[in-house]
């Protein structure tokens, strides 16, 4: 935990040399590499750079926070997060590494953490430029269906797999809710983006999932209300 505080301390105070937009730009180019084939050093390389998204997404998360930096707010950190393109890699790493399931889960946190505090400017390109809404209804069932083919997974792994549906839902519980404030038209272009996608699936999903987590099942119910959909 220290190290990443110093970490997120040096990305804050850093902005040039270690600013949001040269992390993203450096976790892209790892992405690329393994989507290209471009010496992916195999198995292990696949797994080193699945370890490095996954870092990558902790540390963009953090950042939100701002620990230990005085005179920030999270709502400027925030925005400088997605505005570097963060928001976009999260959800572009945790598609291409379904299989690294801490990878789809912290993803999703750092997902949620950029989008609770970000403009709603931001919000809106979210939904309808990046298509985040169906990513994220993507990745929690994916990793839905990574633990169904493995038959058994590790206490880890199933942390992992719990924290993406509820991570999950809550960005998506995030988006509408901010979208109901913001006016009938901003609510009715929300719940059409819901509905082309696959969040409403992964919403009945998850809340079957994890019908014992009574937050998980309320948000769920919560949101699949705000859309006019039964559970």
């Amino acid at each position: 935990e220290e190290g990443l505080n110093k970490m997120v301390n040096r990305m804050l105070l850093e902005p040039k040399e270690l600013g949001p937009k040269r992390i993203v730009s450096a976790l892209r180019a790892s992405l690329r590499r393994q989507r290209e084939g471009v010496d992916t050093g195999g198995e292990r390389g696949e797994r080193i750079a699945a370890e490095l998204a996954r870092r990558g997404c902790l540390l963009l998360g953090s950042a939100v926070g701002g620990v230990g930096v005085v005179g920030t707010t999270a709502r400027k950190i925030a925005d400088a997060v997605a505005d570097a393109g963060a928001l976009e890699y999260m959800l572009d790493g945790a598609l291409w590494w379904p299989g690294h399931l801490a990878v789809s889960n912290w993803a999703l946190w750092g997902v949620f953490t950029v989008l609770h505090d970000t403009r709603d400017g931001a919000k809106a390109r979210f939904v309808r430029d990046v298509g985040g809404l169906g990513k994220i209804g993507k990745i929690m069932d994916a990793a839905r269906k990574e633990t169904r083919a493995r038959g058994a997974v590790k206490n880890s792994e199933l942390s992992d797999v719990v924290g993406a549906q509820r991570h999950g839902m809550a960005a998506l519980y995030e988006v509408l809710r901010v979208a109901v404030g913001a006016g009938p038209e901003t609510a009715l272009e929300v719940i059409e983006a819901f509905r082309m996608g696959e969040a409403v699936e992964a919403v009945r999903d998850a809340i079957v999932m994890c019908s014992e987590m009574d937050e998980m099942r309320a948000m769920g119910e919560q949101i699949l209300t705000a859309l006019g959909e039964k559970g």
